[in-house]
């Protein structure tokens, strides 16, 4: 690419992903320190305080207040009457996070554990959100700037970090799809174990994905039925393909 225009107005950036590549424009964003909403169409948004990445959210994607709620941040309803849910959408404010405290400011008050896990319950959402965004796109982009969502800010990420790792993980599902090709591939476990192991430890993690193997549900079942994303599903049952201990039926 030889040249990337951007068209600008009061502050506001808007063009195309065609031209202007979706990592590309985060660092760009990010290098500036701006703060406010790029918005893609489709109804894809990304949230940015002083160019660090705070929220990445999709309408095809679990809300954020449900992602949160699994956390132990709240009980579902609670979370989405603090943002005024209503109808499947999540509302944001336009306003400076000085003007009434954010929703984050109100579930992590006191409890640093608590802090923590949502902390990185929100990065994994954020991450998968922005890895699923990767996939070359021409749609238009329009970033406003200034409003700041009403989550709140104080589980910032730094953006490059986050583009980075998306990048890395995009470069290893290429190579996950070449074995796991769709989700709506089946999988069963294998009659026995590879020749050279005589016994296999099963993690807890690992045993809530393969006791679900039974070669009638796809992996969209698999997602669907364990809460993960489609990455980390078919992540996992890659490395079970390698270990030899599902097959496809």
């Amino acid at each position: 690419m030889d040249c990337v225009v951007l068209a600008a107005t009061d502050e506001a950036l808007q063009g195309s992903l065609r031209d202007f590549p979706l990592p590309t424009l985060l660092r760009t964003l990010a290098g500036a320190q701006r703060t406010g909403v790029l918005q893609l169409e489709g109804g894809d948004e990304i949230w940015l305080s002083e160019g660090r990445l705070y929220l990445a959210t999709s309408p095809n994607a679990t809300p954020v207040t449900t992602v949160l709620s699994s956390a132990g941040a709240g009980s579902a309803a609670y979370l989405e009457s603090l943002v005024g849910h209503s109808h499947g959408s999540e509302s944001m404010s336009g306003t400076s996070p000085d003007s009434s405290p954010s929703l984050l400011a109100k579930v992590l008050v006191t409890e640093p554990q608590l802090a923590r896990r949502v902390a990185r319950t929100l990065y994994e959402y954020n991450l998968n959100a922005v890895f699923e965004l990767l996939i070359p796109s021409e749609v238009g982009f329009f970033f406003q700037p200034g409003p700041v969502h009403i989550l709140g800010t104080e589980l910032s990420h730094d953006t490059e970090a986050l583009v980075a790792r998306a990048e890395q993980r995009m470069s290893i599902w290429r190579e996950i799809a070449e074995h796991v090709p769709s989700t709506s591939a089946v999988y069963r476990l294998t009659p026995s174990l590879p020749a050279d192991a005589s016994s296999r430890e099963i993690a807890a993690d690992d045993w809530r994905y393969l006791a679900l193997v039974d070669g009638h549900r796809t992996v969209a079942d698999l997602v669907s039925a364990t809460g993960a994303s489609a990455f980390q599903v078919c992540s996992t049952l890659y490395r079970f393909l390698l270990e030899g201990l599902i097959e496809h039926a």
